[in-house]
């Protein structure tokens, strides 16, 4: 995404743990952020008061807003997204852009310079029979996105990178990285594609949501 971070104040949003971040961005530095490992809703308004008091500005003097879609904390992601929602709503901000970026994949950007360079693959926790994984395929200059059993992740000799509240420890014998917050503005900076464009910001799936098929028999009266 060309420019996107060359111009204005951005504020961003990232829910996606274990330590979520709220923080300004201007150009490839945080111009101030605030860090927690609590109650994310509680947490949220103040936080952004707080910045927006510290830095003098108010909102609809950003540009708009970044938002870490995940994989992590699923009610964190949520909870940021419907937020960054309702802002956008806002008639004074109907300026602002919003943009989201996968936190597994800026985290492998974090590792090198050039994401074709090794590692160019990681995984991050999910759930006990399985792990998020994204590697970067060089041939579609993209990352491909994907879940993978813990076996195949020490098999692999794979690292691992920290989201997420439901840490596997040592039961994952993985080398596992912390999420690299202070690197965020410049790893977005350098890498722009990362963001994409979106008028709803919303988590990141790694599968298609499962429906339950209606039964007419079930809901009968007779």
């Amino acid at each position: 995404m060309a420019d996107t971070l060359h111009n204005g104040t951005w504020l961003l949003i990232d829910a996606a743990g274990p330590v979520s971040v709220i923080g300004l961005i201007e150009g490839d530095s945080w111009r101030d952020c605030v860090r927690s490992e609590g109650d994310f809703l509680e947490w949220l308004e103040p936080t952004i008061q707080e910045l927006l008091s510290r830095s003098g500005l108010a909102l609809p003097d950003l540009s708009g807003v970044l938002y870490g879609s995940g994989p992590g904390s699923t009610l964190g992601l949520r909870l940021a997204a419907i937020f960054i929602r309702t802002l956008l709503g806002v008639p004074s901000l109907n300026h602002w852009s919003c943009f989201q970026y996968q936190n597994l994949e800026l985290a492998i950007s974090a590792l090198k310079n050039n994401p074709n360079e090794d590692p160019a693959e990681a995984v991050a926790p999910w759930r006990r029979d399985r792990l998020h994984y994204s590697k970067w395929d060089p041939t579609s200059e993209s990352f491909k996105n994907d879940a993978i059993t813990p076996q195949e992740a020490v098999a692999a000799n794979l690292r691992g990178v920290s989201l997420g509240r439901r840490h596997p420890g040592k039961s994952v014998d993985v080398d596992w990285l912390d999420y690299p917050i202070d690197k965020i503005p410049s790893i977005l900076y350098s890498n722009q594609w990362l963001l994409k464009r979106t008028p709803t910001p919303s988590p990141y799936s790694a599968e298609d949501p499962q429906f339950v098929q209606w039964n007419p028999k079930r809901h009968s009266s007779k």
